[in-house]
């Protein structure tokens, strides 16, 4: 129980430093350039309405889900479904040398933030995190508009390296939402 615990008190830890990533987005936002001010305001408001999806979370039912192994571990996930159409799913993905977090926000079907979290163990199975990465996606009709990876890189619109990240971003999304409610279960 101690472990889980810990486990718990460690994952509400990240999901706080993924919190600070996206803060620090709003830092660097006097830094933005002419072609990145069209998306640096839209995303401060996607932040905001996420710390209130959240706050609100906590308090709704979560439909948990487990999906077919993608890992050595597996991997189990969340769906929160709040009334006003919001969407929060988180995924785990475990593996032997380490564990990436998933979050993602949309509303009702729409894609609007992704938060990825990845923790690397110094050795197998050893749960021992050596190293974090944290990067945040931000989507505008399911098109990623705004990526800031792990080493603080801001990638805007009319990036190509954005437009692929974001395919790959939004097919995990599909893909956890699929999982979440399988075919031929009624959605709530």
């Amino acid at each position: 129980m101690d472990v889980t615990l810990r486990q718990s008190s460690r994952a509400l830890q990240l999901f706080l430093l993924a919190a600070a990533s996206v803060i620090a987005c709003k830092d660097s936002s006097s830094r933005i350039g002419k072609a990145e001010s069209a998306t640096a305001l839209p995303s401060d408001s996607v932040v905001s309405w996420a710390r209130g999806i959240d706050s609100l979370a906590d308090s709704t039912h979560a439909r948990e889900f487990e999906f077919p192994p993608r890992s050595a571990e597996g991997g189990k996930g969340r769906l929160y479904e709040l009334s006003d159409s919001a969407v929060r799913v988180d995924v785990e993905d475990l593996g032997e040398m380490g564990r990436v977090r998933q979050r993602f926000y949309a509303r009702a079907t729409a894609l609007r933030l992704a938060v990825r979290i990845d923790e690397r163990y110094d050795q197998p199975m050893s749960g021992n995190v050596v190293h974090t990465s944290v990067d945040s996606t931000w989507f505008r009709v399911d098109t990623a508009v705004r990526w800031r990876d792990s080493s603080g890189v801001v990638r805007v619109a009319r990036d190509s390296l954005l437009a692929s990240h974001g395919r790959e971003v939004l097919a995990e999304y599909l893909w956890s939402r699929r999982a979440a409610v399988p075919s031929g279960q009624p959605r709530r």
